[in-house]
């Protein structure tokens, strides 16, 4: 099993463009988020250390996009960039020890790169579009009516 110190060690080695190439800061390391952020977003890595050890990314913009300033996952970043690809239904994973918690932070920081450099260098029109397809059933086809977002 991984500390949580450990857990923010592979964070920033993994996570350091943020800071050296997209002028994000370190916010916060409390459990169970590491939290950066720019002028335009914040992103939340989270692990759930002491439950079920869940890996996820959310970024929520700084402006308000909506008038319930939900995050947007990385899935969904995906799923609009890349809708026929080879990982349109992005699971997050459930790392248990170091070497795979190093292999699934490494993967996150790499699919942020790949398909949220947009919004990585401020351009919020990604985020944007997710909103707008956050209710069509082409794009999230798991939604019900019932559900609130």
């Amino acid at each position: 099993m991984v500390t949580w110190e450990e857990f923010i060690e592979i964070v920033k080695r993994n996570f350091e463009f943020l800071e050296k190439d997209f002028s994000f800061k370190k916010l916060s390391e409390k459990m169970p988020f590491v939290t950066y952020q720019s002028q335009q977003v914040t992103l939340d890595i989270h692990y759930d250390i002491e439950r079920y050890r869940e890996l996820d990314l959310g970024i929520q913009p700084v402006e308000k996009i909506d008038k319930f300033q939900r995050s947007f996952g990385i899935g969904v970043l995906i799923r609009l960039n890349d809708p026929e690809g080879i990982q349109p239904h992005y699971m997050s994973p459930f790392p248990k020890t170091k070497n795979e918690v190093e292999f699934e932070v490494k993967k996150l920081a790499n699919l942020l790169y790949q398909y949220g450099l947009k919004v990585l260098k401020g351009d919020l029109s990604d985020l944007r579009s997710i909103q707008k397809k956050r209710e069509d059933p082409k794009y999230f086809p798991y939604k019900t009516n019932k559900s609130k977002f």
